[in-house]
């Protein structure tokens, strides 16, 4: 199973805790925390900019790689963001 089907499966799990129904609040929440989760192990390209020579996370814009010939990192160290490391 990709992450991309683990997230839409986590929309159609019913969430039982103990033999009992958790609320559908608490079902929100823990949903949108797995989508989030999830969401972060999809590998996102890092936004090189040209006339600045370093990458940017695509989540949380942060710099993540000092100059295009530097080493480049698997996630992105502030929020978590895996990277694609395909085409750099």
């Amino acid at each position: 199973m990709t992450f991309e089907q683990a997230n839409c499966t986590i929309d159609s799990i019913s969430w039982f805790y103990g033999g009992e129904s958790i609320t559908k609040e608490d079902m929100i929440e823990c949903r949108e925390i797995c989508h989030k989760a999830l969401e972060k192990q999809i590998p996102k390209k890092l936004a090189w900019n040209d006339k600045v020579p370093h990458g940017r996370c695509p989540v949380c814009n942060s710099i993540v790689a000092a100059f295009a010939d530097s080493p480049k990192p698997h996630y992105c160290y502030w929020c978590g963001q895996a990277f694609d490391r395909t085409n750099y």
